[in-house]
């Protein structure tokens, strides 16, 4: 206090040079924790883990990425948009974001490849096995082994890099959902760890590796439905029995009336065992028999009914609808539908 006032006394130059010194020292401490909250607030925003670049299978699987591995597959020397696209779709800051934890590979394919290119490709693809892919570009999106559980090619990765983000982002909490599931799976038994298997048989992906087997082995009485899911083949369930097979002449078809109570025990009166759009699969199969033989309009319309009422906003409801116009020659309110003539 002594020394503040005595330079109190002293010329302006050393007031103003005690005043500031003396303020310093009761800004720092507040400035310091200013700027710790704000950098605290910062990276609450960010996420602990991030989207990271390999240049090869083998190095991404090193890293166990928690979200998998999602592989680029584009033509290096023969589809340039699909090479443009290395740069501005798969190397856009949405994309990234949007594949979360796992790690980001790029495959080139080309059509011709040289001794030299075809090695490049083998050090970047080693160990990864490489489903079948339709279209060029494509993402594999695999789990942090390898396991193939989606693609997305075509229509869906041709879309706007919005629309493109959120599908990633739907696969991926899929195959996060499933994995958290698997996971109770392995420490299961029985006939726990069979249900926990059907469980993690999600819409949208591919189901677990080895499901049929594990589900199989685990629940010998099938008590579950599961398994009859997996093994859906509506050919085997209803069409074998409605198609005279050339090399079988011998065999018996059912009639239409057999047809349609099959479908009824199957997709009608048990709502448990199938999928909703296995039902609906079954019970279009019955409305193409009964279109080439027994015609009855009354029929057609009850079984493209209840498929409607399965699910309205389905490609099985559509083809319902498809079916009453072209086959009855009335729309679905059941307005009778004039044709013109070509």
């Amino acid at each position: 206090m002594e020394k503040r006032d005595a330079a109190l006394s002293d010329p302006p130059r050393e007031r103003r040079r005690v005043i500031l010194s003396e303020n310093r020292t009761k800004i720092l401490p507040d400035m310091k924790k200013f700027l710790t909250v704000l950098l605290l607030l910062c990276l609450a925003g960010t996420p602990l883990f991030a989207a990271f670049a390999a240049k090869t299978f083998e190095a991404a699987k090193k890293r166990d990425p928690k979200d998998g591995i999602l592989v680029y597959f584009y033509g290096a020397d023969w589809d340039f948009r699909s090479k443009e696209m290395l740069k501005s779709f798969w190397g856009d800051a949405e994309i990234k974001k949007a594949c979360g934890n796992a790690a980001m590979l790029a495959v080139p394919v080309f059509q011709n490849p040289s001794e030299k290119q075809q090695e490049r490709v083998r050090e970047i693809r080693r160990g990864l096995k490489v489903p079948h892919i339709y279209s060029y570009p494509a993402v594999v999106m695999c789990d942090e082994k390898g396991r193939k559980y989606y693609i997305l090619q075509g229509d869906e990765i041709l879309a706007d890099t919005k629309t493109v983000a959120a599908t990633i982002r739907e696969k991926l909490d899929l195959f996060r959902k499933q994995k958290e599931i698997l996971q109770k799976a392995e420490r299961a038994k029985g006939l726990t760890k069979a249900k926990l298997y059907g469980e993690a048989m999600l819409e949208g992906i591919d189901y677990p590796e080895d499901a049929l087997k594990i589900i199989r082995e685990n629940d010998p009485k099938g008590e579950t439905p599961y398994a009859k899911r997996i093994e859906f083949n509506v050919f085997k369930l209803i069409t074998d029995k409605t198609h005279r097979d050339p090399d079988k002449p011998e065999a018996k078809m059912i009639s239409t009336d057999e047809a349609c109570e099959l479908v009824k025990k199957l997709a009608v009166d048990d709502e448990t065992t199938y999928l909703p759009w296995q039902r609906q699969e079954l019970l279009s199969a019955c409305v193409a028999y009964l279109r080439r033989t027994d015609k009855t309009d009354s029929r057609i319309k009850a079984l493209n009914k209840k498929i409607r009422e399965i699910d309205p906003d389905s490609v099985w409801a559509s083809v319902a609808d498809q079916t009453e116009e072209i086959w009855l020659g009335k729309s679905a309110d059941g307005k009778k539908k004039k044709r013109r003539r070509k």
